[in-house]
């Protein structure tokens, strides 16, 4: 085997008798499975001394993502949990990348600007080019198997670029362990291919036997806990966390269930708090404008009973909302030529951090008055901007709009106020600021079909260009506009 498994851990011994174990042991599956066929899981003893074979586990296809091609350098790649980020942006020309990865799993285009049909971006088979902007966030389901998400620019005009998360779903494989009595106090797994073995140490875990005079074991603690903060005070958090239990756990001897702030290590933090169980799956923690202590980053439940408390704990992220307004609010122009109506863009650059915002909400205003809601957006994330479209009709409100965040707690008063000037097509023509025309590109004819009408000798395309020019206002008495093609 070209590589061995990445991890190894065990879930706690479910069997409360004495001098017996049972559990899962959840296993990390190795970089490219392309050379193992599966995972022996053997017993090891406290001084590394590999005991007796215990069971193995089918390996299959699974491979993380590899890049393959002269851009893969210039893509940024960041991994959290089992979610990639993949950016390029801006691109240049000529790139080629082809990232080959296992399914099943997920892809979530976050940013895209490409030159249109010439730079493309394929996932699962669909070909994605041009501006994509207003149809953001986009999801694609990746295969079971391997596949492949390609890219390529051409030789000349740029953009943006893109960005997107890829999910992968099952990267662990579990072996579990019936009830038992152990020959050792520890399981060792190790990647192999037919008779032969990865050629280094295979990885190794502690087991514990637990009986009804131990505190609880890992088993039995509690598998999630959701958190959201909707305290607005720096330094302060409040809202519920909810606690989701593990299957069995008033069997496991589990009397309480204790919630603490933690460090990144876990560590426990501050007095914390106990909640006791109520017959369902899951128990509900008010938390009141508590002080986050020096330090901690995480929320964490563990089980507990009168002997003490579990090893093994749920954890979630602590994040202390503090509402901020957008960065900026710009407006593209009116394209409504009538007096008293508008229409066009409101984009809003998106808070930083954006983090618990759930919309964007713009208001038409008047010497500081709010009138009326003139639209809201949802927050795209990743840096990406939220526009509010305004249709050919739109009513004048007021002078200006108001754009405001919006959180589970209510929307902040303050915000990005902005003044839209409401145009009129009796312009003159000579008003219009003049917009450099722009060559195009022809865009590519098909290519003829392989052996159709073959007494036809097929000319080589005519190279062209095309001339346009651009700027003129809606037409209307006096206007102007034109188009040369030349061959």
């Amino acid at each position: 085997p070209e590589f061995n498994a990445k991890s190894v851990s065990w879930g706690g011994d479910s069997d409360l008798r004495k001098g017996f174990v049972a559990g899962t042991l959840t296993i990390g599956r190795a970089k490219r499975e392309r050379s193992i066929s599966h995972y022996n899981v053997y017993w090891r003893d406290a001084s590394g001394k590999r005991g007796d074979l215990v069971g193995k586990v089918p390996a299959g296809d699974f491979s993380e993502p590899d890049c393959e091609g002269s851009a893969c350098e210039l893509i940024s790649k960041t991994k959290t949990g089992d979610t990639y980020y993949f950016e390029r942006q801006p691109y240049a020309d000529d790139e080629l990348a082809t990232i080959s990865v296992s399914g099943p799993g997920n892809v979530t285009i976050v940013q895209f600007t490409t030159e249109d049909y010439y730079d493309a971006l394929t996932v699962g088979g669909m070909e994605l080019s041009g501006d994509l902007t207003d149809s953001l966030p986009m999801s694609f389901a990746l295969a079971e198997g391997l596949g492949e998400i390609l890219w390529a620019s051409d030789s000349s005009v740029n953009d943006k670029g893109w960005a997107f998360l890829l999910r992968q779903f099952g990267a662990e494989a579990s072996f579990y362990l019936d009830a038992v009595k152990p020959l050792a106090d520890g399981l060792e797994v190790v990647a192999a291919y037919g008779r032969n073995e990865f050629p280094g140490e295979g990885l190794a875990v502690s087991i514990a036997d637990y009986d009804r005079g131990s505190r609880p074991s890992s088993a039995f603690a509690p598998v999630s806990i959701a958190f959201a903060d909707t305290d607005p005070a720096a330094g302060v958090v409040g809202g519920v966390a909810t606690v989701g239990l593990a299957n069995g756990s008033e069997a496991g001897g589990v009397t309480s269930y204790r919630v603490d702030f933690a460090s990144a290590e876990g560590a426990a933090l501050g007095d914390g708090w106990t909640v006791q169980p109520n017959g369902s799956d899951i128990v509900e923690l008010l938390i009141a404008g508590a002080k986050v202590p020096s330090g901690a980053t995480k929320l964490i439940a563990r089980a507990q009973n009168n002997v003490g408390l579990s090893d093994g704990y749920a954890a979630v992220d602590l994040v202390d909302i503090v509402p901020v307004p957008p960065m900026n609010v710009t407006w593209s122009t009116d394209r409504d030529g009538r007096p008293g109506h508008i229409s066009g863009d409101l984009t809003i650059a998106p808070a930083s951090p954006e983090v618990g915002i759930l919309a964007y909400v713009a208001y038409w205003v008047e010497g500081g008055t709010r009138i009326s809601e003139a639209g809201r957006q949802a927050p795209k994330g990743f840096g990406t901007e939220a526009v509010i479209h305004f249709s050919f009709g739109t009513k004048v409100e007021g002078s200006s709009i108001l754009v405001v965040s919006v959180y589970a707690w209510g929307e902040m008063k303050e915000g990005i106020t902005l003044q839209i000037e409401d145009l009129e097509s009796t312009r003159r023509l000579d008003e219009v600021r003049a917009v450099p025309p722009t060559l195009l590109k022809t865009p590519r004819p098909p290519a003829p079909m392989a052996g159709a009408e073959p007494w036809i000798e097929q000319p080589e395309a005519a190279p062209a260009a095309q001339w346009v020019a651009e700027g003129a206002p809606a037409p209307h008495q006096g206007a102007v506009s034109c188009a040369l093609t030349i061959p």
